[in-house]
Formats: structure tokens, C-alpha cells, sequence
């Protein structure tokens, strides 16, 4: 697997796994099972990276699809796929942790405004048609629009782009709540003011790192997190504290809509689900 690791094909599906989870261990087992594919490995072997790049998804909703089949058994029978091979995830203990994929307009936003596949490409892989994945697709871009004023911190020691992603912010119904360059000034607007999302550079003024600065400021309070940075490689670390979203540089200004849409449903559900327990605790 740590041969195609950083491979630039492989690159867009470690970012979508964090995407629609937060778990670095499921994300990174996927990426195993992936790699394990004759068909990726063939791909990732050539040169033609485009095609590379949608033969790994391909093989991961491949996965995904099986995965599901054999946990919907329900009987401990899913070990193997009617053909005697051998399904993902057969580690009892490992399989508990599998998720469900987001909602099909969420993958459908990422996998073409996050991702940048095509219409026909993200239908092939949503298993639909033309014309159901453009609904969805429009369901989805929804999601990044009319968004509640959730305060956000920009962390970018560019004036140009700074202010890029400031319109981008508030044209989707977010608030900024502040501009910084560096480690400093992230922590002093952040005591004034706390931020729900930080939108983040990897590289900052004087030295300072994004992972740094956004570790420190996780001592006060939580947070989500999105990465928009020429440098992704330096956050795609397999490590737990590894950002969920990551925008790669240059950018285009759907990918931070994307992003933002997203990362605020993921929020909605988040609070959906920590709700309910509360309420199934409290009875």
C-alpha cells in the first residue's frame, strides 16, 4: 500500500474518505482494501492519472457496495460474496466501525464540486443516471447556499486570497469573524470571538503552521476544520488529528462552497445523532 500512498491519482480519495469521515483508521482501511484491486493497482502502474484517479473510486464504491451487501445479511454469513471471495472488513471487530455513506446528494456535491469529476463520471459511480445525478448534484449545491451565520476564522497570510475566500464565506450565509496570518493573531481573535469552522492555509506568516495553530486552539474548544492549501501532502498525515476537508490550491471557488455545504450538514448530523442519545439516555 505505502508505494501508491502519495500517488497524485490516490490523492483525491484519501481527501473524499476524510471527507464524508472523520475516523483516520476507517479512512486509511479503505485506502487498504483499494489498493488491494488488481485494476488499481494496474492503473496506478501507467501513466494515464485521470483515468487512474476514477479507477480508485471506482474500486472504493465497489467495496463500499459489497461491504453493505454483506453486512444487510445480518448473519455472519457476509465473509464472501456468493463467488467464495473474500468481502471487505471481515474482522468482526473492525466492521462495527464501518459508517453509511453521507446522503447520495452530499456525495454527489463532493464528488463533483470538491473532487471535480464529471456529471457522467460521478453517475457511473453513484450507480444512476444522467439525469438523477444532476438532481442530485443540484440537491446537493443547495446545501451551500442560505447557510446559518456559524462564525469562521480564515487563517491565510495572503491578502488576495484571504479576501477570496472572505467573499466566498459570507456570499454562502457564514460570518467571518476574522482574518489572521499567523499563530498569534489566530488564538487572540479566537479568545475574542470562538469560531465554529476555520478555514485554514497549511503555511503561515513567520513559520507558523496551520496544524500547529489549529492544535493549540483544539486546547480551548471544538471546532471544525477545512484545509485549503497548496500543500496537502503535509495534512494528509494518517494521523487522528488529520482535517476531515482539504481544498488543494489553487482552488476553485465551488470546491470552498463544497467544503463549507459540507462540512455544516456534517455538523447537522453530528448534533442530530448526539441529540438523539441524549434523549434515549434521558428515557
Amino acid at each position: 500500500m505505502k508505494k501508491w500512498l502519495n500517488h497524485q491519482s490516490v490523492r483525491p480519495l484519501r481527501r473524499f474518505l476524510r471527507a464524508i469521515n472523520t475516523d483516520t483508521v476507517w479512512a486509511e482501511e479503505w485506502l487498504r482494501l483499494t489498493y488491494a484491486s488488481p485494476a488499481t493497482d494496474e492503473a496506478l502502474g501507467g501513466t494515464a492519472t485521470a483515468s487512474a484517479k476514477f479507477q480508485v473510486f471506482q474500486d472504493f464504491y465497489g467495496y463500499w457496495t459489497a461491504q453493505a451487501a454483506s453486512d444487510g445479511a445480518g448473519d455472519g454469513a457476509g465473509d464472501s460474496n456468493g463467488d467464495g471471495d473474500a468481502l471487505p472488513f471481515t474482522d468482526e471487530r473492525l466492521r462495527t466501525f464501518v459508517p453509511n455513506l453521507p446522503p447520495k446528494e452530499e456525495q454527489a456535491l463532493l464528488l463533483c464540486d470538491f473532487i471535480g469529476f464529471s456529471l457522467e463520471q460521478t453517475a457511473s459511480l453513484l450507480n444512476v443516471s444522467s439525469e438523477e445525478a444532476g438532481r442530485l448534484l443540484e440537491a446537493g449545491r443547495a446545501l451551500t447556499r442560505g447557510l446559518p451565520p456559524l462564525g469562521v476564522l480564515i487563517l491565510e497570510d495572503h491578502g488576495l486570497i484571504a479576501q477570496d475566500l472572505s467573499d466566498i464565506i459570507s456570499e454562502s450565509g457564514l460570518s467571518v469573524i476574522g482574518v489572521a496570518a499567523n499563530e498569534a493573531e489566530a488564538i487572540a481573535i479566537s479568545r475574542k470571538n470562538w469560531p465554529e469552522i476555520i478555514v485554514s492555509d497549511q503555511m503561515l506568516e513567520n513559520g507558523d503552521t496551520g496544524l500547529q495553530a489549529i492544535e493549540k486552539l483544539r486546547n480551548d474548544g471544538e471546532f471544525a476544520t477545512i484545509y485549503v492549501t497548496a500543500y496537502p501532502d503535509e495534512v494528509l498525515t494518517g494521523l487522528d488529528d488529520e482535517p476531515a476537508l482539504i481544498v488543494t490550491k489553487p482552488f476553485k471557488p465551488e470546491a470552498v462552497r463544497a467544503a463549507l455545504g459540507y462540512s455544516v450538514a456534517a455538523r447537522g448530523r453530528l448534533g442530530a445523532v448526539i441529540d438523539a442519545e441524549s434523549e434515549r439516555d434521558a428515557g
